[in-house]
């Protein structure tokens, strides 16, 4: 029969010996150039895009906390646009990045950048995306129902050029 002060010695020396190997795991996966990816970095750049409603985006247009950027093509943009928006159209891509560095030091500024396109699309979950992997460290909000609902509701917007 195994004495329990014995007994206890071999479990704390077994706890000691799996925290060791896990830790040394950990160590050895950190700093191997093949180690395992424990999170993912597009999965902390995606909890970085907010989705948000009307309502949370005219609050940001109230206070001028927000940076309103329409990612529709240049002809939807002249027809009406949150009034201040700027456009940064989706396609072509080369057009997307040419106006993300034509616009930078805006998007860089401490306003809270807010992006929108028509109900339903996705242009600007991958512009979004796209000015999260330029290095931008803040939230961004993305209006979940695109401008109609900004427009239905009589919220400022301008027209024309």
């Amino acid at each position: 029969m195994i004495d329990p002060a014995e007994y206890k010695g071999l479990v704390r020396q077994s706890a000691v010996i799996i925290i060791a190997a896990f830790l040394l795991g950990l160590a050895i996966n950190v700093f191997h150039p093949k180690g395992f990816v424990l999170v993912s970095r597009e999965s902390l750049e995606r909890k970085k895009i907010v989705g948000i409603t009307t309502d949370e985006a005219k609050h940001k247009f109230d206070r001028s906390s927000g940076l309103f950027i329409d990612t529709r093509d240049g002809d939807d943009f002249a027809a009406g646009r949150i009034r201040g928006a700027i456009n940064v159209p989706a396609h072509p891509e080369s057009l997307t990045m040419i106006k993300l560095k034509e616009h930078f030091d805006t998007i860089s500024s401490p306003q809270e950048l807010v992006l929108y396109c028509d109900a339903g699309c996705d242009s600007s979950e991958s512009i979004a995306a796209k000015i999260i992997g330029l290095g931008y460290s803040r939230n961004v909000y993305v209006l979940k129902d695109g401008m109609k609902p900004w427009v239905d509701r009589g919220f400022p917007v301008d027209n024309g050029r």
